[in-house]
């Protein structure tokens, strides 16, 4: 518990929201299913993170005006770039450049 103080004064909110979640899993057990949340959803925790990050009120008007199908497709494309910019390699990000020009096509 002594983690989850230092995270919360520390201003790690999602740290101490993720690892008291974790402790409460283990000492209750994990009876409750995992969350599907839909691609709108993600698009609108993924908005609202970079907003508060930067001491912003969270977004209401965009994510409203993604369909569903380009909502998906944005998904998958952060999805992609972030795993082929993790790996770090040479060739994944020289191909980085091509999956973003590509992405609108």
């Amino acid at each position: 518990m002594g983690d989850l103080n230092t995270s919360w004064k520390a201003g790690k909110y999602y740290d101490t929201g993720f690892n008291g979640a974790v402790f409460g899993h283990k000492v209750l057990g994990s009876s409750f299913q995992t969350p599907n949340p839909t691609d709108k959803e993600i698009l609108q925790q993924g908005l609202n993170g970079l907003f508060e990050e930067n001491k912003l009120a969270d977004p209401t008007t965009i994510v409203p005006c993604i369909d569903d199908a380009t909502a998906h497709k944005i998904v998958v494309f952060i999805g992609q770039i972030l795993e082929k910019a993790a790996k770090g390699s040479v060739s994944d990000l020289i191909s980085l450049k091509n999956l973003i020009e590509d992405f609108g096509k």
